[in-house]
């Protein structure tokens, strides 16, 4: 990472300043109380968002800012009434909290280890041997080697009781495979009988239709027999009726029968009656005498 250009504006005592920075090596050097700590400061603030709060504003100004060009990129912070932002290249980044953006920290990799105020104690020599190893490891990123081992180390212990626990399970299902050696066999027993089932059905179809025919037969004939019935009834009719014909012929004979003795009756009455008148005349002309023999006249029944 390379700063080259350095510009302040309203941080503490410095209304405005312009840095060109060198490459390699930097060193700021001027008279006491000008502001050369306030520039570290600066980029400090930039770089960790510290120190918080607005009391590094200089006085009498609303707006403080800090702007550097690392790496070919220009980078910003702002701060002032009612604006709080970083800046990168003129995309403003804001909602970071009291963090730095990670797109800026990314760029910058700069920490609190790097920055060395200038009241603090002699850089590392008055920390403890492993003070300073905890410094190193920040600035050449061997923390992040611990840190990655540590992760590795947390996974390696996860995977190790997830394949414990793999394995168990594995033993389990084994034993459980084990124990269920008779579902093939129960399987195929549940085929032969869904099978059984089938043909049952099937011929369940087929006895229905059986009964349904043997039904019908039995109906057909049941009907039969009651024609046959009824046509021997119809027969019996039959003759009864002839029989009735023949009565009624034999009736319309003797009925005519009836009417010749009816009519021989009337006739039989009819010649009594003229007897009866032709003797009463005969009588009256004769005196009741007969005109041959002289006797009394008699005429007898049938005469």
């Amino acid at each position: 990472m390379t700063i080259d250009r350095l510009q302040i504006l309203n941080f503490q005592r410095h209304e405005q300043l312009r840095l060109k920075l060198d490459e390699s090596i930097v060193a700021i050097i001027g008279p006491s109380d000008v502001g050369k700590s306030s520039v570290l400061r600066a980029l400090r603030w930039l770089a960790t968002n510290r120190p918080r709060g607005e009391g590094f504003m200089r006085e009498g100004s609303e707006r403080t800012t800090v702007r550097i060009r690392v790496d070919g990129k220009t980078v910003e912070r702002v701060r002032g009434k009612g604006e709080n932002t970083y800046t990168i290249d003129g995309k403003v980044l804001e909602a970071f909290g009291t963090d730095v953006p990670e797109e800026i920290a990314n760029l910058l990799n700069l920490g609190p280890e790097n920055f060395q105020g200038q009241h603090d104690p002699p850089f590392w020599f008055c920390l403890t041997a492993g003070e300073v190893a905890k410094q190193l490891n920040k600035i050449v990123d061997l923390e992040l080697i611990d840190l990655a081992t540590a992760r590795i180390a947390t996974k390696l212990r996860k995977c190790k009781a997830r394949v414990e626990v793999v394995e168990s399970r594995l033993t389990e299902a084994k034993q459980r495979k084990a124990d269920l050696k008779f579902v093939p066999m129960m399987v195929a027993s549940f085929k032969r009988l869904e099978q059984a089932q089938q043909d049952k059905a099937k011929k369940g179809e087929l006895a229905r239709g059986l009964f349904s025919a043997v039904r019908e037969v039995r109906e057909h004939r049941e009907r039969a027999t009651r024609q046959k019935s009824l046509a021997r009834a119809l027969l019996n009719m039959v003759r009864e009726g002839e029989n009735v014909v023949g009565v009624a012929k034999e009736i319309e004979g003797l009925a005519r029968m009836v009417v010749h003795v009816q009519k021989a009756r009337e006739q039989m009455e009819l010649t009594r009656k003229a007897r009866d008148r032709a003797r009463i005349v005969l009588e009256k002309e004769t005196d009741g005498q007969c005109p041959v023999c002289g006797g009394p006249l008699e005429v007898k029944e049938g005469e």
